[in-house]
């Protein structure tokens, strides 16, 4: 083999290896965001986690720093998957403050925590860990925020960045104490009240 084909040979060997070590960092990180939200970020071992993206345990740290690195990485990839359903779903429909809120306080939306709203399962443990995961869920509020500031209803007196401080909050409380209850009459209550509040 000639240097000249051998050079070729190994950079495609090493474009392909980079390019599956991406595709595997991706597995990793869309399978922790749905762990972490259906489990809770202590209810996932790295072991685990790895297992269900199909790797073996000890490319973990060859793609992450920690576990710490990886909860900010995954809720972060949270986020932005909710900002991209949230997107699509604004512009699929003329009344969209309606759709957000038939959508969020839903009963498929509570019975899916792994494909739903981080704030709802994840938001916690900003307080426990703090940085750099507050940070992360600093900028996914503030996204979320600017979405809802042009569709809430106006109320006399309240800024739109109040009123939509005011809908997330009650929305993600309702979610919350929906998924708390073992009674789904009562869950399904909280919902609809909330619902029909905003």
């Amino acid at each position: 083999m000639r240097v000249n084909e051998f050079n070729r040979d190994w950079v495609q060997v090493m474009r392909v290896s980079r390019e599956q070590a991406e595709k595997n960092r991706q597995a990793v990180l869309e399978t922790a965001a749905q762990l972490f939200r259906q489990r809770g970020v202590d209810g996932v071992g790295v072991a685990d986690l790895m297992k269900a993206a199909g790797l073996t345990h000890g490319g973990f740290y060859g793609q992450f720093k920690s576990k710490e690195d990886l909860v900010t990485q995954a809720t972060t990839q949270a986020l932005r998957e909710n900002e991209d359903n949230r997107q699509r779903a604004l512009k699929s429909t003329d009344n969209p403050w309606e759709a957000i809120k038939q959508s969020y306080l839903s009963p498929l939306h509570r019975r899916h925590p792994e494909a739903g709203c981080a704030f709802t399962t994840l938001a916690v443990e900003g307080s426990r860990r703090g940085e750099p995961l507050q940070s992360v869920l600093t900028s996914g509020l503030e996204h979320f925020l600017k979405d809802l500031e042009p569709i809430v209803p106006r109320k006399r007196g309240k800024t739109r960045r109040e009123q939509s401080i005011t809908a997330l909050s009650a929305m993600v409380g309702a979610m919350v104490l929906a998924r708390a209850v073992d009674d789904d009459a009562l869950a399904t209550e909280i919902l609809d009240t909330v619902k029909d509040g905003l």
